[in-house]
């Protein structure tokens, strides 16, 4: 599975980072990896050239979810997404909630009628139900 962030707009650093004057506030960048070090962390974009500090960015929320229909880029998804929570007396609890997303920005096909999508704010893991 793929992670991508949105660069925040971060630019300060104590060690020796890319510039960022390449990157845009608010984009979402797909990230091809991370380089953990005894200080700090860099990122490594994908078709972006340098080492990024990781606070510069955040991670977008993944959800899991249920749709009849396949992504599609540039078209809005209804699907169920599942959120799990932590109930007072510790248990776990699954919420659905369907919903129409944002237009799709990213489709990833990951296998098995599975899809990793990117929408305007979220990530989901979509399977797509044959019903």
């Amino acid at each position: 599975m793929n992670m991508y962030v949105r660069y925040n707009g971060g630019k300060d650093g104590y060690y020796s980072y890319s510039d960022p004057k390449t990157l845009v506030k608010g984009q979402i960048y797909k990230v091809s990896k991370i380089c953990v070090d005894r200080f700090d962390t860099k990122v490594i974009l994908e078709g972006i050239e340098g080492r990024f500090n990781s606070i510069w960015f955040d991670q977008l929320p993944t959800f899991f979810a249920f749709s009849k229909e396949t992504p599609r880029l540039g078209y809005r998804l209804y699907l169920t997404r599942f959120e799990v929570l932590k109930k007072a007396n510790g248990e776990m609890a699954t919420f659905p909630r369907k919903q129409l997303t944002t237009h799709v920005r990213v489709v990833d096909y990951l296998g098995s009628n599975t899809y990793q999508m990117i929408t305007a704010n979220t990530c989901y893991i979509v399977q797509v139900l044959d019903i």
